[in-house]
């Protein structure tokens, strides 16, 4: 076994209170240049993790490292080919009009580019038939965490949450994190909350006595 130490990149909100300008788009402006630890809030509010920095333990030199793309990086790399390979299409009309034919010559480059971004565009998980392109296919889950000791009222206290994930796992850290935010906790982890059970769907609590 290989121990690694891994650096992952996600999209987080960062709240700037307080700037006073002109404009929306001057606000965002200066916003962006601020450094991360003056914002006055800062919240994972479920961000996309984009990719992660992987070095293998005692490697100084980093020459084994690797950086791994997550699903959204590589939907933003592709983006760039698939705009190519319009732009080359949008040519060939324009030549087309200019000649006033259409010529194999000028059509091939654009289909060949149109191959390879759409071919790019699907390893990155991008696809036209999926229900929403790039976006992993969420289901129903219900999850029951239990609740922190010090915060258990005689080690029964329970939380019971409907989330949409795109599995069981994520399912868990959505629960997680929706009793944090009910409890209106910010100094707990995730696993605080300890899973119970899941199961696939919504599903109602039925009477356990007969009134």
């Amino acid at each position: 076994m290989t121990t690694y130490n891994v650096h992952i990149y996600r999209v987080m909100r960062l709240v700037y209170g307080g700037i006073e300008v002109d404009s929306h788009e001057a606000a965002a402006a200066i916003a962006r240049d601020k450094p991360t630890d003056q914002a006055d809030s800062i919240d994972d509010c479920d961000g996309e993790t984009i990719a992660a920095l992987v070095d293998v333990a005692g490697d100084e030199e980093h020459a084994q490292s690797r950086v791994i793309d997550f699903e959204p990086e590589r939907q933003r790399r592709a983006a760039p080919k698939l705009l190519t390979a319009l732009d080359a299409f949008i040519e060939a009309d324009a030549l087309a009009e200019e000649c006033g034919e259409w010529k194999w010559e000028n059509l091939e480059p654009a289909f060949e580019l149109a191959r390879d971004a759409i071919a790019e565009a699907e390893a990155a998980g991008l696809s036209s038939s999926s229900p929403a392109a790039g976006d992993p296919a969420k289901k129903p889950y219900s999850v029951l965490l239990l609740y922190p000791d010090d915060a258990n009222d005689g080690g029964n206290e329970t939380y019971y949450a409907w989330v949409q994930a795109p599995d069981s796992i994520a399912a868990i850290a959505e629960a997680q994190r929706e009793a944090l935010a009910a409890n209106e906790w910010t100094d707990r982890d995730l696993a605080d909350f300890v899973p119970l059970l899941v199961t696939d769907g919504h599903h109602y609590g039925q009477p356990t006595t007969h009134d």
